[in-house]
């Protein structure tokens, strides 16, 4: 919400002693959301799984879902992610 639409907000308030009250209201209100949407990122941040590389092709039952790897064979590389209960997906990554 933007400044401009609180202000208009307030203005079809019959009582103009009230306007203060509301438009501050609405302004720290929308600091919390923001507020709460950067804690919420931080701790997504912190509950993302580290890319662990390997020489191993990973087993169906071993890791958990959203585990990801980079698995080297020869001179290819692939990056494996478990989408699912015994079920890893690759991708053949190439050097840029």
């Amino acid at each position: 919400m933007r400044i401009k639409d609180i202000l208009v907000d307030a203005k079809d308030k019959k009582n103009p002693e009230n306007l203060v009250d509301p438009i501050k209201k609405r302004l720290l209100d929308v600091m919390r959301d923001k507020d709460i949407d950067i804690e919420l990122d931080k701790q997504q941040a912190q509950y993302e799984t580290p890319i662990s590389v390997s020489s191993k092709i990973p087993v169906s039952t071993e890791g958990n879902i959203g585990d990801r790897r980079v698995v080297t064979i020869s001179h290819d590389s692939y990056f494996y992610i478990k989408v699912a209960e015994n079920k890893w997906m690759k991708i053949q990554l190439e050097e840029l």
